[in-house]
């Protein structure tokens, strides 16, 4: 079952029922991590940032976005976030993040929480001449993973669906050994890939 078993109406965990949840605040915090440390790398630990935020109605989208913007400042306490937007789509990411390059000319780290938003933030950056960034998505469609591979992006935080149906055999497995044994609680593996 996705989620916990308090999601279903359980205390606690059943015999026969394995849950997979996804961490949200961890998913969102490795993406903050991961422009935190870019900044570190690229700019000395300084600069603005830009979050660009999931959708309203998105699942786990306040876990997402306060994890995000935490772990960022852990990461990089002399990061300034000078804005946070919602992104709809890559055309919106590009008109969006070019009025804030226009407000924010020092604009240098975007945390984006879905691909859209990084790859519409780097085409914004790319018309307005700016060579000087960080950008970091979450998510990791192959278009993404590419631009890591390439240097344009740092970096993605990726959930892991294959390795989540793999433990997910491997506790069916066990469960059918013994079908009275309570099942787990799992959560869905993360794939962070960065820059070489």
């Amino acid at each position: 079952m996705n989620g916990e078993p308090k999601d279903y109406g359980q205390s606690g965990m059943v015999p026969g029922v394995t849950f997979a949840r996804i961490d949200y605040a961890g998913y969102g915090g490795t993406a903050g991590k991961l422009g935190g440390d870019c900044a570190n790398k690229d700019f000395g630990g300084k600069g603005q940032a830009l979050i660009i935020q999931q959708k309203e109605g998105a699942p786990g989208k306040q876990l997402m976005d306060e994890a995000m913007e935490k772990e960022l400042k852990a990461a990089a306490p002399g990061v300034e976030i000078v804005g946070r937007i919602i992104v709809e789509s890559r055309a919106d990411g590009l008109t969006k993040v070019g009025q804030v390059l226009q407000a924010h000319p020092g604009l240098n780290v975007v945390v984006s929480n879905h691909d859209e938003g990084a790859l519409g933030a780097m085409s914004a950056f790319e018309g307005a001449g700016n060579k000087s960034h960080c950008f970091v998505a979450s998510g990791g469609n192959d278009e993404v993973l590419k631009s890591v591979d390439a240097g344009a992006l740092y970096g993605v935080a990726g959930l892991d669906f294959g390795g989540d149906m793999m433990q997910t055999f491997d506790a069916i497995a066990t469960m059918l050994k013994d079908p009275k044994a309570a099942g787990r609680q799992l959560s869905v593996p993360m794939n962070v890939r960065t820059r070489k």
